[in-house]
């Protein structure tokens, strides 16, 4: 079956999709009601409830299961700042609102408020903190590519001149722009509005290669009926931090979200949060991604940070 309607390009321009972020930021702080200015614990005691936004694709950081409900590594990190929260404000009891957000829509809607938290695999970058806050870094995703096992492209250079399916909109876009355009390969992308649309394009022989977190990439592999055909990039085109984002300028709520996460560093809680979502069954179809636990994300459970640098992980 073909898939219609797609359009791919050459990379002429790679600060282009940086300035469409931006644009598309502005464009929705200025059509959403704005923030009240109340600080997120003051809002959260206020109203009995944290507002949390999560992506409904993104297995296994953030996602929704069979019953629509949202699961996964990240959310799981965000249910123990919201006990933190509701004992802080001494609560008996505090209730979570999930809302569904896109790369296109997270960062406006926390920051004029219509969500409390983040929970999706954001990449912390200093452009973003033009917006928001990040806590503490609780994944390294790295940035592999997708290729048929028959024709192995397990590098950048070995991509030269091919035509590679993405998701648009995301930072990893933007990043493949630039590298193509520095180093002179001649990426031929084709765009698509999400990792499902993409792996179909990639499978249905449109593009020769697909490039994603390795999280998406394995997971999408996975539910294939035969997963041998395929190979995800042993070594990652570069690593990214990914962390909650908070409203900005509110340093009493960071600070607990950074406390919460450093305990779980501390108490080891984290690595059996990560074996449940990355090392064993998961729902709705009890895929296992088999992703272990990698050095530099070894490293930064001992030694957390929330910088923007990736080179602070290495």
């Amino acid at each position: 079956m073909r898939i219609s309607g797609l359009h791919i390009f050459e990379v002429t321009k790679p600060n282009m999709i940086s300035v469409h972020f931006r644009t598309a930021v502005l464009a929705c702080l200025l059509t959403l009601p704005s923030a009240t200015g109340a600080q997120t614990l003051d809002k959260i005691k206020n109203n009995g409830t944290v507002t949390i936004g999560y992506f409904d694709f993104q297995v296994p950081i953030s996602y929704a299961d069979a019953s629509k409900s949202a699961i996964g590594y990240h959310i799981q990190v965000c249910e123990a700042i919201v006990e933190k929260a509701k004992e802080t404000l001494g609560l008996s009891k505090l209730n979570i609102r999930y809302v569904p957000v896109t790369n296109a829509s997270n960062v406006a809607l926390l920051a004029n408020g219509t969500i409390d938290l983040a929970c999706g695999g954001q990449t912390h970058t200093a452009d973003r903190e033009q917006y928001v806050a990040f806590a503490t870094t609780t994944y390294l995703s790295r940035i592999a590519i997708l290729h048929r096992a028959a024709a192995p492209l397990d590098s950048i250079a070995s991509l030269k001149g091919r035509s590679v399916v993405l998701s648009a909109g995301t930072l990893t876009s933007k990043r493949l722009m630039e590298i193509s355009f520095n180093e002179g390969l001649a990426l031929k992308l084709v765009p698509t509005k999400t990792p499902t649309e993409a792996f179909k394009v990639f499978e249905a022989g449109q593009a020769d290669a697909y490039v994603a977190s390795e999280t998406t990439l394995a997971a999408l592999v996975a539910r294939t009926n035969n997963p041998s055909l395929y190979s995800i990039s042993e070594t990652p085109l570069y690593k990214a931090p990914w962390a909650l984002m908070l409203r900005k300028n509110d340093p009493q709520f960071k600070q607990l979200a950074d406390q919460t996460i450093a305990e779980l560093f501390a108490s080891g809680r984290i690595g059996e949060i990560y074996k449940r979502w990355f090392q064993m069954p998961i729902p709705p179809d009890g895929i296992v991604l088999n992703i272990p636990i990698r050095p530099e994300l070894q490293r930064l459970f001992s030694h957390p940070t929330d910088s923007a640098r990736p080179q602070d992980y290495e």
